[in-house]
């Protein structure tokens, strides 16, 4: 989802957890008063872009921080030492250059050669169109009430009270940068919720099919993919003659090198990319399959390896019910990117590209979130403050205990 780069999605909603930053004299400085973008005449400043870029920079770290552990412990390793300085020219889905990405973003000026550069013009670029969001929230009849603005200064004191204050002036960021970031995320959360209730899309019968199934995959290596396929076929020919062996074919796998046995729905008209191990051409096919019974094929997956299928429920009504509703939230907000897309332009949004290209995001100064339950590891204080969960209310409370500490000389 490029849309708004998945922003709205992951990053406020949970903006105030980050209970309070901790810079070092090493740190960029710049001046927070100064306006990065103009939605017509709404002025955004450096200091609420930098609140909300810090945040989805600590995001990111602590992230593939987590992921790293997962991996160590089940004996892998992945490279995390190159995250904001990676050269990303040549990525369609991060370059600017990219056909799919919002046009809104070409317009920033910048030459976007590292990931830490695209993080910079994904934040302005999202904040632009919250701006936006906030400009049409009369036409969907919404207003902040005065719990919303309560909460909304209450978390932001907190944030500011609790922070290292050199930090806050290296980043620019003063009080009134965090209640204009969560009052334009407030915005967004009830234009978006109204929007959703009126918007008119259809889900039909033939887009939500689905079929519930059960299979074995078999793993093909280089040096032997020859006998993994004729372990597969020879798996398909017991399961072919042997009813039992059908039915307890999650256990017979288990006596396969090789093989893993795993099961669920899928919804075959579903054409996205990468949706489930099987295409929806494949599934098309599978799907003419009787229940309880083997598909007389091995499928190949585009890594080439193998897999035997059973057919569970040719006609899974739960399942089709559960992908409607995905189907369905995923057309709205194909519709309100749309629409946005459509008010950004009949707005002037202008981006400084001066200032936006002086701002840093390298793997030289880190930032990292991290839990009150882990703060033996970490050296800051932290604050109780949150925005409540974005699928469910828009307001804002004290609720969670985030610590964030800078790293340098990388």
């Amino acid at each position: 989802m490029n849309k708004m780069k998945k922003f709205a999605a992951i990053g406020l909603a949970a903006m105030m957890t980050l209970g309070c930053l901790t810079g070092c004299s090493s740190e960029q400085k710049l001046d927070g008063t100064q306006t990065i973008a103009t939605v017509g005449d709404e002025k955004i400043s450096m200091g609420t872009l930098k609140s909300m870029l810090r945040f989805q920079q600590a995001t990111t770290y602590d992230y593939y921080q987590s992921m790293s552990k997962m991996y160590a412990s089940q004996g892998y390793s992945i490279d995390v030492s190159n995250m904001f300085d990676r050269d990303v020219s040549s990525d369609e889905s991060e370059s600017s250059d990219s056909k799919d990405k919002d046009k809104d973003a070409e317009k920033t000026g910048l030459n976007v050669k590292t990931s830490g550069e695209s993080l910079v013009e994904n934040v302005a670029t999202a904040l632009t169109s919250y701006a936006v969001l906030e400009q049409k929230a009369s036409d969907y009849g919404v207003t902040l009430t005065d719990s919303d603005k309560e909460a909304i200064k209450k978390a932001a004191k907190s944030f500011v009270k609790d922070s290292d204050k050199k930090s806050l002036s290296n980043n620019g960021i003063t009080q009134n940068d965090v209640e204009k970031l969560l009052t334009y995320y407030t915005y967004y959360i009830k234009v978006y919720d109204v929007y959703s209730e009126k918007a008119d899309v259809t889900v039909t019968d033939d887009e939500t099919k689905s079929m519930t199934v059960s299979y074995v995959k078999f793993a093909v290596s280089d040096d032997k993919k020859s006998d993994v396929k004729k372990s597969a076929e020879d798996f398909l020919k017991k399961c072919q003659d042997d009813a039992d062996y059908l039915k307890d074919m999650e256990n017979k796998a288990k006596d396969v090198d090789g093989a893993s046995f795993n099961s669920g729905s899928m919804a075959v008209n579903n054409t996205e990319e990468n949706a489930y191990v099987f295409t929806s051409d494949q599934m098309k096919k599978i799907i003419e399959t009787e229940n309880g019974a083997v598909y007389g094929k091995v499928v190949t997956d585009s890594d080439g390896n193998y897999y035997v299928v059973r057919m569970d429920n040719n006609n899974d009504k739960d399942a089709a019910a559960s992908y409607s509703e995905t189907l369905k939230s995923s057309k709205i907000s194909d519709a309100f990117q749309k629409d946005l897309k459509s008010w950004k332009k009949d707005v002037n949004v202008t981006y400084k590209s001066d200032l936006l290209k002086k701002i840093k995001v390298t793997d030289n100064v880190v930032y990292t979130g991290t839990k009150e339950s882990d703060s033996d590891s970490t050296t800051n204080t932290s604050t109780s403050t949150s925005t409540s969960d974005s699928s469910t209310d828009s307001s804002v409370d004290s609720s969670t205990s985030i610590e964030t500490t800078t790293e340098t000389g990388k």
